[in-house]
């Protein structure tokens, strides 16, 4: 795969994982107990490494 194209697909996962976890803490906001998740940028690159 070319780089770019590598560079891409690596920066549409980061946006989806990020829209994945506001989703999820905007539906358990209400939620007794919920503590809200957050995305760090380490965490999206050690999750593409693997």
């Amino acid at each position: 795969m070319e780089n770019t194209s590598y560079i891409a697909l690596s920066r549409q996962s980061g946006l989806q994982r990020q829209m994945d976890i506001i989703a999820n803490n905007l539906a358990n906001m209400t939620t007794t107990g919920f503590k809200g998740e957050k995305m760090m940028f380490s965490q999206h690159l050690v999750k593409s490494r693997d």
